[in-house]
């Protein structure tokens, strides 16, 4: 059995923890090493060689319900798709006057 480190990197980058366990090959000490994940990231490393880094997943939410866009005609990309399927289809509201019967 060999000992491996865990060690639990602070938001500056620094060490924060260090763990020692014991695995009898890489395989086990990554299993292992992905149960100790929590909130910050996790390296683990056995002597001198870096085996494994594991980063959890964001706590932020990427879409911002309160971000101000500015609006347009195609702000979304599937917004112009639909309306092409809905004017393929026949279905919709004619938006200029030039197109109404």
């Amino acid at each position: 059995m060999a000992d491996y480190r865990v060690y639990v990197i602070g938001r500056n980058g620094h060490i924060v923890d260090a763990i020692v366990i014991s695995c009898a090959d890489d395989e086990t000490a990554i299993r292992s090493a992905e149960g100790l994940l929590r909130g910050d990231p996790v390296e683990l490393w056995h002597m001198e060689r870096k085996v494994a880094e594991f980063k959890p997943r964001s706590k932020w939410v990427s879409w911002n319900p309160f971000r101000r866009r500015r609006r347009t005609e195609n702000a979304h990309p599937w917004r112009l798709v639909f309306r092409r399927a809905r004017e393929a289809c026949g279905i919709g509201i004619a938006r200029n006057a030039e197109t109404k019967p």
